[in-house]
């Protein structure tokens, strides 16, 4: 019997060890199209309970968790961002008077490990991957910075809005954000490559899947049902987050197609993802418990994911072999017409440059400045002195009229950097950012996300004199 431990778990205290986060929101359409990411981006979801299949429940929020009855108890999957975490753990007690044995994380992340503390305080016993700990202690080591980042690109996720009393449109802030401070969390088991346990005659497989959320990710598999719990290891037709906004490692983007193809091994009957009510795809069923059934739909669903990655992998080593730059790159790697997956919640050019990365760091050999500690940024005044802010943004309007946006905004930033008031400037800015919330905004959830936050950033349009 392991021992019960103590949990100390305290909301809003001012010292900020854990920034509650939405920190991944997997969603998948079908290939090809467009998806409406607005609900992604709305209040926060009310939790409710569903029986997902015989057996099976999930507690579902802005998160999921599962919980899996046998004759001799429970097994749960997951609990939540926190501040949904203790009513979801109150509907999965309610499910029967069965005690729950285990408690399996799938990764570290915030809305995957928000409730964890409820359920240690019982004496659950936790099953975790290997690098759990490390990518948990992470977190709460970035906590505050994560939570700036995080008040940029979901404030109106997990806050429910924009500032509390705020009518100037500014983002919500960071202390208006939850905040728990609690002992972390350290796993009673810990999963290498597999384990193994059966509660009431039913086998749990726990497996690594070193996917496209971070090392630490396992799934879950029930081989007499068939059944696959993935966690947010990857998604069925959509692109990876090889790279976060929120700002995280760099992703493998070879692991994540192992780790897949680990899945695929198994020939599951029926996968279930990490968050709920937002897949939909004509291989799925069209359920709102987000459940992917039927070997064949699984098995087709993940290979064009696995074989979209390695396209672009290839594609940017390839690349990177020739010579040619990452912004190039960027501009020119595109899936073909076969392998075309949603982008709404990963995006190709981003995947891109992570692999970039990944393999050769920072440094790209352009300048010698890319060495030292001063910045491109650091002379945008200089420029705007020599050539005059108003000049930079009539070129920047030349720009908008041209369709460029990006390269408007790069100029609207320099004249901006020599005068911060500049009315003109912080007009174009917001139409530059405008156009390109316009073209990209309702394709990718947190591009959204980002590009909001920077238009409200700048306050209210100004009212034309009458």
């Amino acid at each position: 019997m392991l021992p019960m431990r103590k949990c100390l778990v305290r909301v809003g205290g001012p010292a900020c060890l854990i920034l509650v986060s939405l920190v991944g929101a997997p969603v998948a359409v079908a290939a090809g199209q467009d998806s409406d990411v607005q609900s992604l981006l709305g209040q926060r979801r009310p939790v409710t309970l569903s029986e997902v299949l015989p057996g099976i429940h999930v507690a579902t929020g802005n998160g999921s968790s599962f919980r899996i009855d046998t004759p001799d108890g429970a097994v749960v999957i997951d609990t939540g961002l926190f501040t949904s975490a203790a009513r979801m753990r109150e509907l999965l007690l309610g499910v029967s008077d069965q005690p729950v044995k285990y408690l399996i994380l799938t990764h570290a992340h915030p809305d995957h490990v928000g409730g964890a503390p409820l359920w240690i305080a019982d004496g659950v016993p936790v099953i975790a991957g290997r690098f759990f700990h490390l990518r948990h202690l992470e977190h709460r080591r970035l906590g505050l910075f994560r939570g700036r980042r995080a008040a940029a690109l979901w404030s109106n996720v997990v806050g429910g809005g924009r500032s509390r009393g705020a009518s100037s449109g500014q983002p919500q802030r960071l202390r208006d954000f939850p905040v728990i401070e609690s002992d972390p969390i350290e796993p009673d088991i810990v999963v290498d490559d597999s384990y193994t346990f059966t509660l009431g005659g039913v086998r749990f497989e726990v497996i690594w899947l070193n996917g496209a959320e971070g090392p630490d990710a396992i799934g879950v598999w029930l081989p007499e049902r068939k059944i696959i719990f993935i966690g947010d290891a990857f998604g069925p037709n959509w692109f990876p987050n090889l790279f976060t906004l929120r700002g995280e490692n760099l992703r493998d983007a070879y692991a994540t197609t192992e780790a897949i193809d680990r899945v695929l091994a198994l020939e599951p009957e029926v996968m279930l993802t990490g968050h709920h009510g937002q897949f939909q795809s004509p291989q799925a069923d069209s359920n709102p418990l987000g459940r992917v059934s039927g070997w064949e739909a699984i098995r087709d669903a993940l290979t064009r994911t696995r074989d979209a990655i390695h396209y672009v992998h290839d594609a940017t080593v390839a690349g990177m072999n020739e010579g040619t730059d990452v912004w190039t790159l960027m501009r020119e790697i595109e899936l073909p017409p076969e392998l075309e997956v949603s982008q709404v919640y990963g995006r190709v050019p981003w995947g891109v440059r992570a692999i970039y990365e990944y393999y050769t760091g920072w440094f790209r050999y352009e300048s010698t400045t890319e060495l030292f500690e001063v910045p491109p940024r650091a002379v945008y005044p200089d420029i705007a002195a020599l050539v005059g802010s108003d000049a930079l943004v009539a070129r920047a309007e030349e720009h908008l009229a041209a369709d460029r946006p990006l390269e408007a905004l790069h100029l609207c930033e320099m004249a901006l950097a020599g005068e911060p008031e500049h009315a003109a400037a912080t007009a174009a800015r917001r139409k530059a950012l405008q156009r390109i919330f316009e073209t990209d905004g309702e394709r990718n959830f947190h591009l959204r996300g980002w590009l909001r936050s920077r238009i409200d950033s700048l306050g209210p349009a100004a009212t034309p004199d009458p």
